[in-house]
């Protein structure tokens, strides 16, 4: 069995994806569904599986995000990590040079983080997490 991970599907991933399976792939998605559709007469016919809703997400896990204008961002990001010391909080940025960025200014700034991202190799990308 081969199993491909991504969580971002580029075209790149889809041509590896098209090298190298034999059979067509099944892809699995997970989709941001609200409760109020989930609660939708119509839920059954927009596809949504309720069972598969709630299983979405692990328990006790949180999800968010903030929209802010592009200078503030930094600031919130720190004001976030700082009330959230004691709590494992993962940050997504675009590219893994803005990983790379933002892991040593915040490590600068007396803001321990470690840094995740594509570019590092297997064995230290276990060791981070």
């Amino acid at each position: 069995q081969t199993m491909l991970f991504s969580a971002t599907l580029t075209k790149r991933a889809k041509d590896i994806v098209k090298m190298s399976f034999r059979q067509k792939p099944r892809m699995i998605e997970v989709k941001t569904v609200t409760k109020a559709q989930t609660d939708a007469p119509d839920a059954s016919q927009l596809g949504i599986d309720e069972t598969i809703v709630e299983a979405a997400t692990r328990e006790g896990l949180q999800q968010g995000y903030v929209e802010c204008e592009a200078n503030l961002r930094f600031l919130l990001l720190y004001s976030f990590l700082k009330r959230m010391k004691r709590k494992k909080i993962i940050v997504f940025f675009s590219t893994c040079n803005s990983v790379k960025f933002h892991s040593e200014l915040l490590n600068y700034i007396d803001m321990p983080v470690l840094e995740l991202h594509g570019n590092l190799k297997q064995k230290k990308r276990t060791a981070t997490f």
